[in-house]
């Protein structure tokens, strides 16, 4: 990142706020999870005053382009690995730079990140030797859409090992950490820093989840579930 583009992000939304609201439009924008690229990329009180919702892409923290297993969008630090990579640490680096926390939007997703282990070890931080191999209906290395996760865990027999706030599954030589019920109500419901925070589902083709868990749309209900109640 260059101070240049972090001023052309900030003139560039400003001119669409310019744009926008004549016409009664709101005026959104996906933005990084990542200290380094919050500190060096955006200028948020001005980017905050320009937006009317700051979408958070609080997921992706780790994925298979790293030789470690570890989940991607944990909502709290997970014990071993940097408290930088949390939905929570997200929430309060961008509230600290200016962001108005009424404006922020927690990123929520429905698929996991899949690692094959290079050895015997599947714990959290364990060796891999690459992606997990493509699920039977996205086909996609190194990332299991949420249905064909509850495939892996009903059908298929995986382990599911659920450790404080952040669940994976294990079989043989596959790994995926991917967030269940529990954790999307936590983080809808209670979410970071101990409020209720709105919810950016990051959706990959969200099938009817009847004919694998005898429910519908789980997450997506349970989310509007949390809402509501």
């Amino acid at each position: 990142w260059y101070s240049y583009t972090c001023l052309g992000f900030r003139l560039w939304v400003e001119e669409l706020r310019t744009a926008f609201s004549p016409r009664g439009l709101l005026l959104t924008a996906a933005v990084s999870a990542s200290k380094s690229v919050i500190d060096r990329g955006y200028d948020v009180p001005a980017v905050a005053t320009a937006l009317d919702q700051i979408h958070l892409m609080t997921y992706d923290f780790h994925g298979s382009w790293e030789k470690q297993v570890a989940h991607h969008a944990p909502l709290f630090p997970v014990p071993g690995q940097s408290h930088q990579f949390s939905a929570d640490f997200a929430v309060n680096h961008w509230i600290k730079k200016g962001a108005p926390p009424a404006k922020l939007v927690l990123g929520v997703p429905f698929y996991g990140r899949s690692w094959t282990l290079a050895g015997s070890d599947a714990s959290t931080g364990a060796a891999a030797s690459g992606p997990g191999r493509p699920g039977p209906l996205m086909k996609d290395s190194g990332s299991l859409a949420y249905y064909e996760v509850c495939l892996a865990h009903e059908r298929d027999g995986w382990t599911k090992v659920s450790s404080g706030e952040a669940p994976h599954l294990t079989s043989d030589d596959q790994w995926v950490g991917y967030d269940d019920i529990d954790t999307v109500t936590r983080k809808v419901g209670s979410g970071a820093s101990g409020s209720k925070h709105k919810a950016e589902l990051v959706i990959l083709r969200v099938y009817k989840l009847h004919e694998f868990t005898f429910k519908y749309y789980p997450l997506l209900n349970n989310t509007r579930y949390v809402w509501c109640s």
